[in-house]
């Protein structure tokens, strides 16, 4: 009777341990990938000391605080003219400092101190008193405090809490570990492919690292460890490969100048300094990390779909496998493609009306170096996709079989 109820005990530990398990390697797993980042973080960061950048525009000397508009005066003589823009009536705009160790202090910019830029701004948006504004105090150009833009903070930050609410509420648990997750993906991308460019490091090395990196922490995180995870690895390591071969070539084809937008030119122009920057690199690492939320997005769907046939539907041979996920690839084809295409139009669309605008050619607007990489990240996008599909069936297939 003591044995009997010895060995009872003994299955019920052994059950305890098993229904524990998958928690106690979740948790080793967050623990170690949290290990990797800061490894990473501190390889990424060895040679770069960002204190030391001749660029002092880009030092901390030239801090950014927020403030706020507490009066605005306009020449008196110019408001009966309803010709005049807003620029044109401005004399200049007050601001008290919100934050920082000059918190209190009042600052009076005249229209001469604001940026001409800042100017038309104030055009399609005047400014009205009360709106908090991003200031900045620039040691470098005279040491004076100016205007540098509206501060939206508060309402992205209203919005970002609302989405991990509702991703809460409605995924659970593993809504939680969908932001886990994008807290990996994110600090991967700032905190060890960024500083590794500057650094010096070989960025088409660093990029195809951060991109495993993103992929194991996010599909083990998302589904655990499982057949139906490790085939979404393997289909995303496979379609990584591809689209890193397909990228170098075209990448080296089309011979870009870099010269695509002004954020560009802005590293050009630190280029010419102590840092060595490869801009074809930063190019392709766009592409790459462009290309691997549409890989790991249809990946998933695909072995997500096999394993509730297998599941549900009875499913084993490797035959049918490969037939189903062919098919539901098929299926979700054309709108990933489709969702590619209008993401990477709707980034260039200010572009296309402005030049629809002042009647430029399609051949002309098809010529610019910002609409051609545009177009080059959807086609990349959209052939890894299509390579994706029976990659996933053959995977799936060989993974799920009994």
């Amino acid at each position: 009777m003591m044995k009997k109820k010895m060995n009872i005990r003994k299955s019920l530990k052994i059950k305890e341990l098993i229904d524990k398990k998958p928690t106690i390697t979740f948790i080793l797993f967050v623990a170690f990938s949290v290990l990797l980042l800061l490894i990473g973080n501190q390889i990424a960061t060895r040679n770069f000391n960002y204190s030391e950048s001749r660029y002092d525009y880009y030092r901390t000397d030239t801090p950014y605080f927020t403030g706020r508009i507490t009066a605005i005066y306009l020449h008196n003589h110019l408001l009966d003219e309803p010709s005049l823009s807003f620029m044109h009536m401005l004399d200049n705009i007050v601001f008290e400092i919100t934050n920082g160790p000059r918190r209190g202090h009042e600052i009076s910019l005249s229209a001469h101190q604001i940026d001409l830029d800042d100017l038309f701004m104030f055009n399609e948006l005047p400014p009205q008193v009360g709106d908090s504004v991003i200031l900045r105090h620039n040691v470098v150009f005279g040491g004076f405090v100016t205007f540098y833009e509206y501060n939206r903070t508060h309402y992205l930050s209203f919005l970002f809490v609302l989405l991990v609410i509702i991703i809460l509420i409605y995924g659970k648990l593993r809504g939680m570990n969908i932001l886990i997750s994008l807290a990996f993906t994110y600090m991967s991308v700032f905190f060890m492919l960024i500083p590794a460019i500057f650094s010096g490091y070989n960025i088409y090395v660093a990029v195809i690292l951060m991109a495993i990196y993103v992929v194991f922490t996010t599909i083990l995180i998302i589904l655990g460890f499982n057949k139906k995870a490790y085939a979404t690895i393997i289909i995303c390591i496979i379609g990584l490969f591809f689209s890193y071969i397909l990228t170098a070539l075209l990448l080296q084809f089309l011979n870009f100048t870099t010269f695509i937008d002004g954020s560009i030119r802005e590293m050009i122009r630190i280029n010419r300094g102590e840092w060595d920057l490869n801009l074809n690199g930063i190019l392709f690492a766009a592409i790459i990390i462009g290309c691997l939320g549409a890989l790991m997005d249809t990946s998933i769907t695909v072995s997500s779909a096999l394993w509730e046939l297998k599941v549900k539907g009875n499913i084993n041979d490797i035959k049918s496998f490969i037939r189903s996920g062919i098919n539901i690839g098929k299926d979700t084809f054309g709108t990933q493609v489709n969702n590619l295409v209008l993401a990477y139009i709707g980034s260039s669309f200010p572009l296309f009306v402005a030049m629809y605008f002042v009647s430029v050619e399609m051949g002309a607007i098809l010529s610019l170096e910002i609409v051609i990489f545009e177009i080059i990240r959807a086609l990349i996008g959209a052939f890894i996709l299509l390579v994706c599909i029976p990659i996933s069936a053959f995977v799936c297939g060989y993974l799920y079989k009994e």
